[in-house]
């Protein structure tokens, strides 16, 4: 049966309100982040990495009220992950998926970690509505207004 940690997971206020649960009316206490406009990228972000957070922050900003400042870290993650799946793909169509082992061929490391950056990158785009059956599910607040950090905006 279920153990502890069993079952679903606990959802956030804003989460469930944009699902559209009744439930988000029962948490009048939670704290509520500032949405933003714009976030300034994290220093240490490669390259490739650096590029798809200026995409990923234009176009996430776009939806009112989906972009708080506490996502940066998810973003950056996001990010660094999509750098290294990126670059484990272009490495195995150069070297190939499989690679010589004591017992024959296996898959080679760079694939292993595509397909690892694969699939922690599908977690973390449900959590920005980045695919269509997670956007089905979000309702969001076309009247919230993002505060707009001019010196992270010029940043960008």
């Amino acid at each position: 049966m279920g153990g502890r940690g069993s079952g679903r997971k606990h959802q956030p206020t804003a989460v469930l309100k944009l699902h559209g649960s009744r439930a988000a009316e029962t948490r009048p206490d939670e704290p509520k982040p500032p949405t933003v406009s714009t976030l300034k990228r994290p220093a240490g972000l490669t390259q490739a990495g650096g590029r798809k957070w200026s995409q990923m922050v234009k176009l996430l900003s776009q939806v009112p009220g989906l972009l708080t400042i506490v996502d940066a870290e998810s973003l950056q993650q996001y990010c660094e992950l999509w750098s290294v799946q990126r670059d484990a793909l272009a490495h195995c169509k150069a070297n190939g998926w499989e690679t010589a082992t004591a017992r024959g061929t296996g898959p080679s490391p760079a694939a292993g970690r595509y397909f690892r950056a694969t699939d922690a990158l599908i977690k973390l785009q449900d959590r920005f509505g980045l695919n269509p059956a997670s956007r089905a599910t979000i309702r969001t607040d076309p009247t919230a207004t993002p505060q707009v950090d001019k010196k992270a905006a010029y940043f960008a």
